[in-house]
């Protein structure tokens, strides 16, 4: 009898251990995880690209005037496409006909009247279709007269390169009647008087001004 009585107990308890689910018991986080991990997230659909409507295109014009101290001066003009092709080439204020787009314009003073130095410029254009473009390109100036002095003294024999930019862009001859027109700015002076020469690295040129430029020079 006491054998069976112990039996039973072991019975009874060992039933108590049984980690089954029982009908109508709640899951546990382990049954949770396993459930969530097995659903499928649903699939994303890939945006499409947006398309780009094409830019309206037509005829246009261009007219482009070129000036210094206000006035017009002789130039010459590239009108170039993106592509970098010229388009259309001429003289300032003359009118090009052209498609519409954006247009790249070289420009370049060719009267050495207007300005010794024949310096350049670029405009960025952006024509829509049936426009009358009309553009102003002013260039800055500077008026001077180059007085070279050797040991104080005024040497009309002289002659001076101005370099800007690693390239001469005009020779001027020392104490001249006339003063000359040129771009304002930094230059690089070569003197030269008979056979002798000289190099100055920094002759400064300012904006707007009417002016004698001394250049002092030892042989």
């Amino acid at each position: 009898m006491r054998y069976l009585f112990w039996s039973m107990l072991l019975v009874v308890f060992g039933c108590g251990g049984s980690t089954s689910q029982q009908p109508g018991q709640a899951p546990n986080d382990t049954d949770m995880a396993m459930n969530k991990s097995a659903e499928q997230r649903p699939e994303e659909t890939p945006q499409e690209n947006p398309i780009e409507e094409p830019r309206p295109e037509g005829p246009a014009t261009l007219t482009i005037d070129v000036t210094v101290k206000g006035q017009p001066v002789a130039s010459e003009i590239k009108v170039l496409n993106a592509s970098g092709e010229v388009v259309a080439q001429g003289n300032s204020g003359q009118t090009f006909q052209i498609r519409s787009g954006h247009y790249t314009a070289q420009i370049q003073v060719t009267d050495t009247k207007a300005m010794v130095d024949k310096p350049t410029k670029v405009l960025d254009l952006d024509l829509e279709p049936g426009s009358e473009a009309h553009e102003t390109a002013s260039f800055p100036w500077t008026r001077i007269r180059l007085n070279v002095k050797v040991k104080g003294q005024i040497n009309k024999k002289a002659k001076v390169k101005l370099i800007r930019n690693g390239e001469a862009v005009a020779t001027i001859e020392s104490a001249a009647e006339a003063y000359v027109t040129i771009s304002p700015g930094h230059y690089k002076a070569e003197v030269s008087v008979g056979t002798m020469t000289t190099t100055l690295d920094d002759v400064m040129l300012s904006e707007g001004a009417t002016r004698d430029v001394p250049i002092d020079v030892n042989f």
